[in-house]
């Protein structure tokens, strides 16, 4: 009877201590360093996420206007003559080497006045264009980032993906990584 208590108790201490690891403290540093950085770019990716769907955002009110107010079709690409005050539609369908693209006179304007609020939509969507595609690129950098920060945790702590850790400190020189459960309340409402 008193060996299987004992067996019982050391087996129950296997299982306990299977979601604590023991670490020194130049092991916790680097662990605190590592989360430190992957926050760091998770942070990052998650401000260039929001803006890039802000610019996205404002990209749809743009061409909604152009549409709306102007006719310009997203579907098309357009040019504005400056010297003439006209909105052009440009076809490039079968253009043979050398030859100039057709051009469909959509709408011309009696003043500088009366096309500025189209030129200044147009500048918009164009300025937006070009911080969507850099934005985009920064946000996908980012997220690969993060990515590449987790993994170089996991691998450097052998730790299992998709769940997560605390950083206990026992003694100045003694620090235990514990494996955090989720309660069920929060797991649930996750799914959701």
């Amino acid at each position: 009877m008193k060996y299987l208590i004992i067996v019982v108790l050391c087996a129950s201490s296997v299982f306990a201590q299977e979601n604590v690891r023991h670490l020194t403290k130049q092991d916790a540093d680097l662990f605190a360093r590592i989360v430190s950085s992957r926050e760091t770019s998770r942070e990052n990716y998650l401000v260039t996420a929001r803006l890039l769907q802000e610019k996205r955002s404002l990209f749809k009110n743009i061409v909604h206007l152009l549409d709306t107010e102007h006719h310009v079709n997203a579907e098309y690409p357009y040019t504005f003559d400056i010297e003439q005050l006209s909105l052009y539609q440009i076809s490039t369908n079968a253009l043979k080497k050398g030859e100039q693209p057709k051009r469909t006179l959509v709408k011309k304007y009696k003043n500088q006045d009366e096309a500025k609020p189209l030129t200044n939509l147009m500048l918009s969507r164009q300025r937006l264009e070009r911080q969507i595609i850099t934005l985009a690129e920064l946000t996908e950098e980012n997220r690969l980032e993060n990515s590449r920060w987790d993994e170089h945790l996991r691998k450097t702590f052998n730790l299992a993906p998709m769940t997560r850790y605390q950083l206990k400190k026992l003694t100045d020189e003694k620090y235990q990584l514990i494996l955090v459960k989720e309660e069920p309340a929060k797991a649930s409402g996750k799914k959701k």
